[in-house]
């Protein structure tokens, strides 16, 4: 695990303290790094209000660079407002880089295992869900899939009564039908 404070997994969002384009020692791999001051979490309830106040600390995102991971990257890169047609920009040892200190935005905190089977803090960019898009069945697939409900809507006992939302019931409803539902010793009071 990372020094300081430890993070439960989840989405946060941070503020980029600094930033380095170097290799891996191990594998030789590029990589691009960014530092984020962790200002919060995210309320998953609210994922637009206030932030869930956290413990200070500072993680890092490790951006790895190959050609199998590249489209990624540009996506990442893209919503951080990089536009530099060079990734040389991103080494703030170079005139005029782009520097993305101060920059906020939503990361996220992930567990996963070293091959000692000892857990480390993993952090990544976020990403905006797309909304999915889905195209209507047609007429066959639908009488096929009611076809399939049907047969297992019956061994579960659907359809054979009026059912009332829930929500709508009052607690003497609730206890009325719990009660017809009962058998001999079943009867919840």
């Amino acid at each position: 695990m990372s020094k300081g404070p430890h993070y439960l997994p989840g989405n946060y969002w941070g503020r980029v303290a600094s930033q380095a384009l170097g290799e891996s020692k191990e594998k030789g791999t590029p990589f691009f790094e960014l530092e984020f001051e962790i200002l919060g979490g995210v309320d998953p309830v609210d994922p637009t209000g206030s932030l869930i106040p956290v413990k200070v600390g500072s993680r890092k995102v490790t951006k790895y660079i190959t050609d199998k991971t590249m489209e990624y990257f540009v996506a990442d890169l893209a919503r951080l407002g990089y536009a530099k047609t060079s990734l040389k920009y991103l080494d703030p040892n170079v005139e005029h880089f782009h520097n993305f200190t101060g920059h906020e935005c939503g990361i996220y905190c992930e567990y996963e295992e070293d091959k000692n089977g000892v857990e480390w803090e993993r952090w990544n960019l976020s990403r905006p869900r797309e909304a999915r898009v889905s195209e209507p069945l047609d007429t066959g697939k639908m009488r096929q899939l009611d076809a399939l409900f049907g047969t297992s809507a019956k061994k579960a006992g659907l359809g054979t009564r009026p059912v009332k939302d829930s929500a709508a019931r009052t607690p003497n409803e609730k206890l009325q039908e719990a009660a017809s539902d009962a058998k001999g010793d079943d009867i919840p009071w």
